[in-house]
């Protein structure tokens, strides 16, 4: 397995398609704060999901 070109897109889109979702969610707190931790899952997932790759040396 490697780091693909398609993971590291997702890592930096992640992000942004959040930032989008909070901004729709504005006017309801609760929508915001479910948008601002599904985000947060997927991102930390997608990090992690590389870490065994970057201890074994190989580079994103």
């Amino acid at each position: 397995m490697s780091l693909g070109h398609e993971s590291l897109v997702w890592a930096i889109a992640t992000p942004l398609i959040g930032a989008v979702g909070i901004g729709l969610t504005g006017r309801w707190p609760n929508m915001r704060e479910a948008v601002t931790l599904a985000t947060a899952t997927i991102l930390i997932a997608l990090v992690f999901a590389w870490v065994p790759l970057v201890l074994e040396g190989e580079r994103p």
